[in-house]
């Protein structure tokens, strides 16, 4: 972590627009990289407008004055973190409960992407929202560039966690049962001897050993076929699960987490 001084700040619109942006036009946002039916630039806008929850990581500049430099940021006239500077993760959650068009949209995609049809009804059954005891699930959105160090998942998701209670006590609409986080898996192609899941953020297979459910996918796109990936010498087919944490189980995953990276 000495390497990378890097800050968490609110998402702001600047910033956030930037790396939805950014991240949606190269197609490395790998949460969303292949169904056609999210319109990526609504969810942008959607998460601009979400001031209470989420993180976005980007290099830190040196400073003398912290305070004058959160004026700033929040004016959005901080010279040393414009417009151009790089932003190399986020972390945020988007309600998928509410019945709004993307939240439909987003919901579809999920569904269309569960191999199991009880995973289908398992899914359906969290996001129906609506009357007194109904379920409702918020989709954790977590992407940084890969060489970032998986200890940087400390510190985004103690502040996500905190920043849902804190919004949960303002009785902001984040009161979730559930989270659900869409996870990259790299598995071994070729001969010889299966070397088990290659999690491309290493914190996610935490999550995955505390989830309530795991969910094996076919992303769509895919035209039933599934491309390789390399890693050095090796090749490793790409896989994509859903995983449906419990939220009473989310400080016992913070805790892991903190255990397993220790900063």
């Amino acid at each position: 972590m000495a390497f990378w001084a890097v800050e968490l700040i609110y998402l702001r619109r600047w910033a956030r627009w930037l790396l939805i942006e950014r991240l949606a036009t190269e197609r490395k946002l790998g949460l969303f990289k292949y169904p056609h039916d999210i319109p990526l630039a609504q969810l942008a806008e959607t998460l601009i407008q979400q001031r209470q929850v989420g993180s976005v990581v980007t290099q830190s500049a040196d400073t003398d004055d912290e305070d004058d430099e959160e004026e700033e940021l929040a004016a959005g006239m901080n010279p040393d973190f414009s417009a151009n500077n790089d932003v190399f993760g986020l972390l945020t959650l988007f309600n998928i409960s509410d019945h709004t068009p993307l939240a439909r949209a987003v919901v579809k995609y999920l569904d269309s992407i569960a191999l199991k049809e009880s995973d289908k009804i398992f899914l359906k059954s969290l996001t129906q929202g609506g009357g007194p005891g109904a379920q409702s699930a918020g989709l954790i959105i977590s992407e940084r560039i890969v060489n970032l160090p998986s200890q940087i998942s400390v510190p985004l998701f103690e502040t996500l966690f905190s920043e849902i209670q804190k919004a949960k006590a303002r009785g902001l609409p984040f009161n979730f049962q559930h989270y659900v986080l869409i996870t990259q898996v790299l598995k071994e192609d070729g001969p010889g001897p299966a070397q088990g899941d290659h999690f491309v953020k290493v914190e996610e297979e935490i999550i995955q050993e505390h989830a309530e459910r795991v969910i094996e996918t076919m992303p769509a796109g895919y035209g039933g076929t599934k491309p390789a990936s390399l890693r050095g010498n090796d090749v490793y087919e790409p896989n994509w699960r859903i995983l449906v944490l419990a939220e009473n189980k989310s400080q016992v995953v913070m805790e892991a987490i903190k255990t397993a990276f220790p900063i």
